[in-house]
C-alpha cells in the first residue's frame, strides 16, 4: 500500500490542501523506524468523498527509503513529476511541479507509515490523542476517540508489504486505493 497515498494527485491537492493542513497531524516516524531499506512503485487511484459526482483520479508513485531518509515521488500517468517529498526524521521538505500548490507533505508521509510501518513500531508512536489499532489487515487511526484513517490490506508481498490496500481518510475525505507495481529491498 502506501506511499501514493493521499489526495495527492494535484486536483485533490488544490481543492483539499487547507482542510487537510488544518487537521491533526498524524504522527511521523524517524525513516529508520521501518526497519529496512526499500524502493517501491506504486499506482494510486483517490476518490473525493465530499464530491460525489468527482472523477477518479490515478498517479504512480515510487517510494525510497533508507535509514536516513524517506522520498516520495508522485507521477502522473503520463510520467509528469507532480511533487517530491523528502523526510529525514525532522524535516518534510517538498517541491511540486506547480508552485502555487500546497502539498500537505507531513499528511502524505503519516499515511503511508500508517500503511508500511511495522506495528509495533505504530503502537509505540500514537499515543496522547492519538490511538493505533490493527487486526486481521485492517489498520485503525484515532484521534481523540474519533476514528480519522482506516486502512484495509489484502495479498501480502515478502516481508509483510501490502500488495494492495484501500485507504479511507476521514479527515480529508478521500478514499485511496493502492496497488504495489515494484517492491525490492535494498
Amino acid at each position: 500500500m502506501g506511499a501514493a497515498l493521499v489526495c495527492l494527485l494535484l486536483g485533490g491537492c488544490q481543492s483539499r490542501s487547507l482542510s487537510v493542513l488544518s487537521m491533526p497531524a498524524l504522527p511521523l516516524l524517524a525513516p529508520a523506524s521501518l526497519g529496512m531499506s526499500v524502493q517501491a512503485t506504486q499506482v494510486i487511484v483517490s476518490q473525493s468523498r465530499r464530491h460525489e459526482a468527482s472523477e477518479p483520479l490515478q498517479s504512480t508513485v515510487v517510494l525510497h527509503v533508507t535509514e536516513a531518509q524517506i522520498t516520495l515521488v508522485n507521477l502522473t500517468a503520463t510520467g509528469q513529476r507532480l511533487y517530491t517529498l523528502t523526510y529525514d526524521g525532522q524535516v518534510v521538505q517538498h517541491s511540486a511541479a506547480f508552485s502555487q500548490v500546497q502539498i500537505p507533505g507531513g499528511h502524505i508521509l503519516g499515511l503511508m507509515q500508517l500503511a508500511l510501518w511495522p506495528t509495533s513500531t505504530l503502537q509505540a508512536a500514537y499515543h496522547d490523542d492519538w490511538r493505533f489499532d490493527a487486526q486481521a489487515g485492517v489498520r485503525k487511526a484515532y484521534y481523540q476517540g474519533k476514528l480519522m484513517v482506516e486502512i484495509q490490506s489484502t495479498a501480502q508481498l515478502p516481508s509483510a508489504w501490502p500488495a494492495t490496500s484501500h485507504i479511507d481518510d476521514y479527515a480529508s475525505g478521500m478514499a485511496l486505493d493502492v496497488t504495489t507495481l515494484e517492491y525490492q529491498r535494498l
